[in-house]
């Protein structure tokens, strides 16, 4: 922790920080971490986390839910941009929620979503900020994302619409679930030679299975698709 000041705070289902204007946090490197992508500086959320910090550092921010508690969230709601230069990993049961501005993360680093199992809890990904009502401004990733867990945008009926443009690498037969947001894929998705399958469902919270998905490359995976519910 760079800035003197920042403190834990006491909350009943979130872990609060007292956090000084123009806080950071540098991100050191775990040890014990060897997940691929590293280094990583490994956060468990067993709660929910809200940071108004600059994140900064050579190593990843990789976000735990071990043991998996089911969507507890990372929420990055600071006004300027980390500047940290690993990657970023969304683990099994984690929620990582943009919620501050576009540069939440870095542009440099890989994107890695849900870590194995395609049993297991769902990574979400989430952004939602500017204003309240549609239309939202667009948050755009020309990050890599290698997705090897099951994996979900946005949550519920809110959440800005997302673009990917720096491509994505399937590591199994995973399930991808849109809940109530357009994603627009304008680059390929690709299995690496392996024929994975790409299942498109809704969670159908609170009723909202409208969920758009937005195929604008050529695909190379090869295991076929498979749309369950929601708009493709």
């Amino acid at each position: 922790i760079d800035t003197p000041g920042i403190t834990a705070v006491n909350a009943s289902s979130d872990f609060g920080l007292t956090q000084p204007t123009g806080s950071t946090i540098t991100l050191d490197a775990d040890p014990n971490n060897a997940n691929p992508g590293g280094p990583w500086c490994t956060v468990n959320v067993l709660q929910n986390l809200y940071l108004n910090t600059v994140l900064a550092g050579n190593s990843g921010l990789y976000l735990t839910g071990t043991p998996a508690p089911f969507s507890k969230q990372c929420v990055l709601n600071h006004a300027t941009a980390n500047t940290y230069t690993g990657n970023t990993w969304i683990g099994n049961g984690v929620q990582l929620y943009i919620s501050g501005n576009s540069a939440a993360i870095p542009t440099t680093g890989t994107i890695y979503i849900g870590d194995g199992g395609a049993g297991g809890n769902t990574a979400i990904f989430r952004a939602a900020w500017g204003v309240n009502v549609p239309p939202r401004p667009t948050y755009t990733l020309p990050n890599p994302v290698v997705v090897g867990g099951n994996w979900q945008l946005g949550n519920g009926s809110t959440g800005n619409p997302l673009t990917f443009t720096g491509g994505i690498t399937l590591l199994g037969s995973y399930g991808y679930c849109n809940n109530a947001i357009t994603a627009t894929i304008n680059c390929p998705i690709n299995d690496g030679g392996n024929n994975y399958s790409l299942t498109i469902r809704s969670n159908n919270i609170g009723g909202h299975a409208g969920g758009r998905t937005i195929f604008n490359a050529a695909n190379t995976y090869t295991g076929g698709t498979i749309v369950d519910l929601g708009v493709l």
